[in-house]
């Protein structure tokens, strides 16, 4: 799709998942075209506005619009927006010499309870999960064994994931999207990474431009941001002797299970995947010995960088209750797509045979892991199904922090 001029302001639908993200670009201002990016999900439930500063200092300027892109010149610099081939927005700003400072500040505003969480390369990530779990006296998996499974491309690292935050379980994995690592780029196609910190008290996104590459590039130079708003993780991991799962919390009504999901990465040929709900009465929602809820699911998966979903469910969920969902691959290239939440706790359980029924009750030799997983259920009467998130990241504790 396109961006559509709708006055001043210019218009676009990302789908991905069947989940709908409006985009708009401009329009705060009637009378003139603003650098400005307005999104939301779920019927503006969730939103997310990216201001740039430059809108303060706008007197006469004019956007254009061609070829489906969105060009608005000031000064020195130029902003520029458009949707890339894998339906992501790409935001560019274009530098026509070398600027006055190398950061680039970003104005992000969020709907009530969403949130922002950086996602670390996969080293450090263990490592803080190593720490987790040594201070709790639970499983450590280790380093060489963990790296093995775990992909995470190189413009995820030093991303930042967008949750919603506050949900009641109706939004798949709870991710409203992703914005991507920044890249330089110069005019002799020499690209360098940037950094980006996002600084929760003020909203404040801060880019650092590297001064080396800003004093040796062939200029113009462009920064590109990207937003992607896709609902799977970034990121993915999988081994067929290690189950992975997490705790949440049902709605006020509950109902039968329709239908297990999971997002998936690299699978070729036909493979097999089991999930199953238990039971979780613990009051920090760890899995330790508790039962399957019902027989397990199993179905084969034969898709990549998509979602699979399982043709029946079975057993019933009660209303406002604390359960654990379970996934478990058939063959170790089969990997469920995730990513980090430092507010949330999952978990995975090594040692589970996949020809074997998935073990109930649940033991107590569990791991902790920080990891949002791209897997949820439907439920519920009538056959719609209310989407559970397996990353529903003690909403407890965000609604009472807002």
């Amino acid at each position: 799709m396109a961006f559509t001029d709708i006055g001043r302001e210019y218009s676009d639908t990302f789908t991905s998942e069947d989940v709908p993200c409006n985009v708009r670009i401009g329009g705060e201002t009637p009378d003139r075209f603003e650098p400005v990016i307005r999104s939301s999900k779920h019927d503006d439930e969730f939103w997310m506005n990216v201001r740039h500063p430059d809108r303060s200092i706008i007197t006469s300027e004019v956007e254009t619009f061609r070829d489906g892109r969105i060009e608005l010149v000031v000064g020195d610099r130029t902003h520029r927006y458009y949707q890339t081939d894998e339906g992501k927005l790409e935001y560019e700003i274009v530098f026509d010499k070398r600027p006055e400072t190398n950061l680039v500040v970003l104005d992000i505003e969020l709907a009530r309870g969403m949130y922002l969480v950086k996602q670390d390369t996969i080293r450090n990530h263990w490592l803080a999960e190593e720490e987790w779990n040594t201070e709790r006296r639970k499983p450590v998996i280790p380093w060489d064994i963990y790296n093995d499974g775990s992909n995470r491309p190189d413009e995820v690292v030093g991303s930042y994931v967008i949750w919603n935050g506050l949900k009641n379980g109706r939004y798949k994995t709870g991710k409203f999207g992703i914005i991507e690592a920044p890249y330089l780029i110069d005019s002799n196609r020499t690209r360098v990474k940037a950094e980006q910190e996002w600084h929760e008290a003020t909203g404040l996104l801060i880019i650092t431009l590297p001064w080396d590459f800003l004093n040796s590039a062939v200029y113009p130079l462009i920064l590109d941001p990207i937003l992607g708003y896709d609902t799977a993780g970034s990121s993915d991991w999988g081994f067929n002797n290690i189950t992975v799962g997490s705790s949440w919390t049902t709605d006020g009504t509950g109902g039968a299970i329709n239908s297990y999901h999971c997002a998936v990465e690299s699978v070729g040929s036909l493979a097999g995947v089991k999930m199953a709900v238990y039971e979780c009465e613990q009051s920090d929602g760890s899995p330790d010995e508790h039962d399957r809820v019902e027989a397990y699911v199993e179905w084969d998966v034969s898709v990549s960088d998509d979602e699979s979903t399982s043709s029946i469910g079975s057993g019933s969920l009660s209303a406002s209750t604390k359960y654990h969902i379970a996934w478990q691959p058939e063959d170790s290239g089969t990997d469920v797509k995730y990513d980090d939440d430092a507010s949330y706790e999952g978990y995975y359980r090594t040692g589970q045979v996949y020809a074997d029924e998935l073990v109930t009750p649940y033991d107590n030799g569990s791991t902790g892991n920080t990891r949002g997983h791209s897997i949820w259920i439907d439920y519920g009467g009538g056959g719609g199904g209310i989407s559970i998130p397996v990353a529903m990241h003690h909403f407890t504790k965000n609604i009472g922090s807002n």
